[in-house]
């Protein structure tokens, strides 16, 4: 299968760009209220050149492919006062900054790339994760301690770690790694980035634990407090440096709850999607078999019969899957309307259905409780 590169996971600043749509908690989507939306709604804007979305819980950011920065969410986020320097709410996309290779914004803190490769973060210092070495909560950006100009890529970890890539794939984590989600056999956090490992093309944080997607295809986890399966490498044990998954496959793409309870997901190069881990108490279907059971090795939750997948994106309880037609399919509950079909009464047991079909969807990405997708223009 030949995909396009600006496909792959974590691409930024590239050629494929279109408009952004949106469904569930009102605060990320940017549609000119904070009103939740139970139908895929265009941010208010009317931007037709966005290549990349982030964000979480009540805030989230864009990035334009002329590399300008515009962020939305709620002004009583100590986020919101980072980036804009007050409290207002923001209702639509207001521009930050240019000059912007990529992004990451989580629920408590941003990382930006600048195009000369430096990397400059924003928000909650907590445990170091800003990667400024202890200089404490930031209203303005500051520059990592370390002062690389190579940068490539930046993750942000929900509340309390940070990854970012440089020089073609070495991966640097800060912040917290009480529970060894560095993978570097220590637990020992830091407030400046150290390295971790090569070759490396995608992080994706869940609460106690990491997964990475190498650049020859490989996903591996570390976590010593995986208790559902959250790794995919066949067991709940304790895992304190990078472990492959169970099945060895070859991926395109993964992503994690990055919340609790934990799961993992991943596109294989065949085009099917796996998921696995936290199967969700109550209804909650994390992993989206509909179950309730776990799993902890990677297990078929669509085969590449149902379309030639390439994308995906998991938000607490729900996942978001994209195929190289355009066709996004869904999973996971809709209590918010995440779904985008007009009502928040969908079972979260309901199998995997198609939620945007007939379209030119280019990327897709979830918040805890929203959807977004990017349609080519």
């Amino acid at each position: 299968m030949s995909i396009n590169k600006f496909l792959q996971p974590g691409a930024a600043g590239g050629a494929i760009q279109g408009a952004l749509y949106g469904a569930g908690n009102g605060d990320t989507l940017g549609v000119g209220s904070t009103l939740n939306q139970s139908t895929w709604t265009q941010e208010a804007s009317g931007f037709t050149n966005i290549n990349k979305i982030s964000g979480e819980t009540d805030f989230a950011a864009i990035l334009t492919s002329d590399g300008d920065l515009y962020c939305t969410g709620n002004g009583g986020t100590s986020l919101n006062t980072a980036v804009y320097g007050d409290t207002t709410t923001r209702t639509t996309f207001v521009y930050v900054t240019g000059d912007i290779l990529d992004v990451a914004a989580c629920e408590k803190h941003i990382f930006i790339i600048k195009n000369d490769g430096t990397l400059w973060a924003a928000g909650e210092d907590s445990n170091g994760k800003l990667g400024i070495g202890g200089l404490g909560n930031q209203t303005s950006f500051v520059q990592e301690a370390n002062g690389f100009t190579d940068w490539e890529k930046c993750f942000s970890g929900r509340l309390h770690n940070s990854a970012a890539i440089r020089n073609g794939g070495d991966l640097y984590f800060c912040g917290d790694n009480s529970y060894y989600q560095y993978g570097i056999g220590s637990p020992a956090s830091s407030n400046t980035f150290v390295y971790s490992t090569g070759n490396v093309d995608k992080v994706a944080f869940g609460l106690r634990a990491s997964l990475i997607l190498t650049t020859d295809g490989k996903i591996y986890g570390a976590s010593s407090s995986q208790t559902n399966g959250d790794l995919g490498v066949g067991d709940t044990t304790s895992h304190t440096s990078w472990t492959q998954e169970a099945s060895g496959f070859t991926w395109l793409d993964v992503g994690m709850a990055n919340g609790w309870p934990s799961a993992g997901v991943g596109i294989r190069d065949d085009g099917s999607v796996w998921s696995w881990g936290d199967g969700g108490a109550s209804s909650t279907n994390t992993n989206g078999f509909g179950d309730n059971v776990d799993r902890t090795s990677p297990e078929e939750l669509l085969p590449s019969s149902s379309g030639d997948f390439i994308k995906c994106a998991r938000g607490a309880f729900h996942t978001l899957m994209l195929t190289s037609d355009g066709t996004v399919w869904f999973v996971g509950r809709s209590s918010q309307g995440q779904d985008g079909d007009g009502d928040t009464t969908d079972p979260a047991n309901d199998p995997p259905r198609k939620v945007v079909e007939g379209s030119d969807v280019i990327d897709v990405h979830c918040s805890i409780y929203s959807s977004h997708y990017i349609e080519a223009e």
